[in-house]
């Protein structure tokens, strides 16, 4: 997943933000993550929008990017 992320993070790097974190970082209990990889789609002031738990592919990880872009 780690390559895929790196290519939509340069491609989105003006209009997204994209963090990874370690899986026993507090951030995995604030956001009740379980799983590894979950990607996790919040607004600016913390609201969060969607979740993908689970490996996905780069077309349908772009795909939900571009939906949440919108809103």
């Amino acid at each position: 997943m780690e390559p895929i992320v790196d290519e939509l993070s340069k491609k989105y790097q003006d209009d997204i933000d994209f963090k990874i974190m370690d899986i026993n970082s507090e951030g995995t209990s604030k956001y009740g993550v379980s799983y590894v990889p979950t990607f996790i789609f919040q607004k600016t002031d913390g609201e969060i929008k969607d979740k993908i738990v689970g490996s996905t592919g780069r077309e349908a990880l772009e795909n939900k990017i571009i939906e949440l872009k919108k809103d």
